[in-house]
């Protein structure tokens, strides 16, 4: 038992040093802009109808709001060229892109608006520099207009993020008392653990030939909530602890509970 819990602490170490770091730390101001502030949190930004600007973060899943009747611009870095948009739902979600400017500092934008109230689904865009995935929510808010605060130097702000992440730990906090339905899907999680702050599943190896499934929380009512969350080497780093949570793909599901 003792040797059991010694792996899991290595490898929650493993996926903390590599990209895991809490909010404070995404909002870690880029060389040049130590003076600017920017509205990071997209439920907060949308209520006040201003623009929301996400640190980007490799793999990071962001949740956007929308709103029936308004157009969210979603801004792109000077210069970058859009490649490919896919959306899950073509049909109720209205796309469409235009250039501002001209020359190598021109700047790309993407409108999305849905046509109606209460629906989702996700969008990814893949430019020429970097991939974004979003999980777009219509709401009775919107997020106006959306943009990314690029790093300069990502390797630098990465080997601090390590280092941070190292000093953080507690290994006395960890959490393995989490319970899943249908453990014989090929792409089922393996384990699932917590560290106090987030949330970790990590998936079954044989996951990676099969769609990926979509992750939501359920709250008291049995409703589905989107939380943040991304994917990175096989696990799902959930931004927060939940006691129950569902993963989703096409009919099936995997019903998860936190054992109190």
């Amino acid at each position: 038992m003792m040797k059991k819990f010694i792996l899991y602490i290595f490898m929650a170490f493993n996926i903390l040093n590599i990209s895991v770091c809490n909010a404070e730390e995404r909002g870690q101001p880029v060389a040049g802009m130590e003076t600017m502030e920017f509205v990071q949190d997209s439920f907060t930004a949308a209520t006040a109808g201003v623009e929301v600007t996400f640190p980007y973060i490799e793999n990071q899943i962001y949740q956007i709001y929308l709103q029936e009747g308004y157009i969210t611009d979603i801004r792109f870095e000077r210069g970058e060229q859009i490649k490919y948009v896919g959306g899950g739902d073509t049909t109720r979600w209205i796309i469409d892109r235009a250039m501002v400017g001209n020359g190598p500092q021109a700047t790309q934008h993407l409108y999305v608006k849905p046509i109606q109230k209460g629906i989702y689904t996700n969008l990814i865009i893949n430019t020429d520099r970097r991939s974004y995935q979003l999980n777009l929510v219509s709401t009775s808010y919107y997020n106006p207009a959306v943009s990314w605060l690029i790093p300069k130097n990502q390797t630098q702000l990465d080997n601090e993020k390590k280092i941070r992440d190292y000093g953080t730990i507690n290994p006395d906090k960890l959490d393995f008392s989490y319970s899943f339905t249908n453990k014989k899907l090929p792409w089922a999680p393996e384990r699932i653990f917590s560290d106090g702050k987030k949330t970790y599943i990590q998936l079954k190896p044989s996951s990676s030939a099969y769609d990926i499934p979509a992750f939501f929380v359920v709250n008291s009512e049995g409703t589905l909530v989107y939380v943040n969350y991304r994917v990175v080497n096989g696990y799902y780093v959930i931004d927060r602890l939940f006691d129950k949570g569902i993963l989703i793909v096409g009919n099936e599901k995997i019903k998860i509970k936190r054992m109190m």
